[in-house]
């Protein structure tokens, strides 16, 4: 699904690396790592959770989460930057139709959740 997304992005003349993975399957390891390094950037457990799941708790440890290079940097204080790329302007009106949707906080963060056939 995401390849095909992808091969209509191009079409459409979103050029690469655009859309491109940043981040996909995480193991359990990985996950607690990453909620480790935002506790401490963060400073709290509710500040920290608005950006990273806590381990056991992310779409990504199922294999359903991706991130994706919109062309700016993912990161929480880039978030307005991101929305108004053309890329996530791509993925808002055409992602759905490969079975990818939007999480609210992150722009560059997208679930594969087919529709049942």
């Amino acid at each position: 699904a995401w390849a095909e997304l992808v091969k209509a992005a191009r079409a459409a003349g979103l050029p690469s690396p655009l859309l491109l993975p940043v981040s996909g399957y995480r193991s359990p390891e990985r996950q607690k790592r990453l909620w480790e390094n935002a506790l401490k950037k963060y400073g709290s457990r509710e500040k920290a959770r608005r950006w990273v799941a806590p381990p056991g708790g992310s779409a990504h440890q199922t294999g359903r989460a991706i991130d994706l290079y919109l062309g700016g940097k993912n990161a929480s204080e880039n978030v307005a930057k991101l929305r108004a790329l053309p890329a996530y302007a791509w993925l808002m009106a055409n992602a759905s139709r490969f079975g990818f949707y939007p999480y609210d906080r992150e722009p560059w963060h997208w679930e594969y959740n087919p529709r049942a056939s």
